[in-house]
């Protein structure tokens, strides 16, 4: 997973076909457990980008998603966008791995 720290970065997400954004604190442990199932996800899909940014650290990029997505903040949260819209997110203990995995298998049927 790589880490995202600025708008511009952002930016270019919004720009992929499909793409999947972790909203993450190290700090609380409903999010480590998002990021075990999420970190497992990748593992298994590893076509799928998946990309992070800390809540804690990112401030200012954590409210540029919120502002750029329309998607209220919550932590830990994954948003994610088909073709520079958001489809899906969930956040807290709907983050399951294979709720996940659902969302993107039908989003890269409606992509096919």
């Amino acid at each position: 997973m790589k880490r995202l720290k600025t708008p511009t970065q952002i930016d270019v997400l919004f720009r992929e076909r499909i793409a999947i954004l972790f909203k993450h604190s190290n700090r609380c442990n409903i999010s480590e457990t998002a990021y075990q199932e999420v970190t497992a996800f990748s593992v298994s899909n590893p076509q799928i980008p998946i990309d992070i940014v800390d809540v804690i650290e990112d401030q200012f990029t954590t409210r540029y998603v919120t502002e750029r997505s329309s998607v209220e903040h919550q932590s830990p949260q994954v948003i994610l966008l088909q073709e520079g819209r958001v489809v899906w997110h969930a956040s807290h203990f709907d983050l399951a791995g294979e709720v996940l995995q659902a969302q993107v298998k039908a989003c890269l049927s409606d992509l096919s």
